[in-house]
């Protein structure tokens, strides 16, 4: 057996381990990730149980973690969301109660970024269908897949432009003077008293 063959089997080992203890201490629907030496339980929720294994300097051996893919919910959103919650103390040593106080407390944290992301894919939404029908606007996006957007238009020696955040969905708008012309006095005359005409 080669090196490779032998740490893929001692792979397998782990997950299928780690896959029977969790079944012990749940009625959850649990499976194998595909790739990691983690479990998931449940359909609904992204939560995923790793063994750490142990060590001299390891105290917790499994950990709990959130593999979300929601649209515009980054870090910050998730820091926010988690502080609401009491977090579970880590687990060295499984079972039912632990189990249960670490699914419990990250299905309210998933419910709760679901929400948020609704939220702000919904004022984007709306947010976009109004910039949309503004008249010469000139749109662009960037990580469109994700959701990033941004816009500026030039009109009456003024420029609007607004960009959409992919990763947080927060919108930032900014009006700035847009002038080109000659730095004299009687432009600035003009300008002051608002009398400057632009093509």
């Amino acid at each position: 057996m080669t090196y490779l063959s032998d740490c893929k089997k001692e792979k397998e080992v782990k997950r299928q381990e780690l896959l029977k203890t969790i079944k012990s201490f749940t009625s959850e629907t649990v499976k194998l990730d595909k790739e990691n030496v983690s479990v998931q339980v449940t359909d609904d929720f992204p939560i995923y149980i790793r063994d750490q294994g142990t060590s001299w300097n390891r105290k917790n051996q499994y950990t709990f973690s959130l593999w979300d893919k929601l649209p515009y919910i980054d870090y910050n959103s998730k820091k926010r969301i988690k502080e609401k919650y009491n977090e579970p103390k880590g687990v060295g040593v499984m079972n039912s109660k632990k189990l249960t106080e670490w699914l419990e407390y990250l299905k309210k944290v998933y419910l709760d970024l679901v929400n948020l992301s609704k939220e702000k894919v919904n004022k984007v939404n709306t947010f976009m269908t109004e910039v949309k029908e503004v008249k010469g606007l000139k749109l662009n996006t960037y990580n469109q897949e994700k959701g990033g957007h941004r816009g500026e238009i030039v009109k009456g020696g003024l420029e609007y432009s607004f960009e959409i955040d992919y990763s947080s969905g927060w919108i930032s708008e900014k009006i700035e003077v847009h002038y080109s012309t000659e730095k004299t006095l009687d432009n600035f005359l003009k300008l002051s008293l608002n009398l400057f005409k632009t093509d």
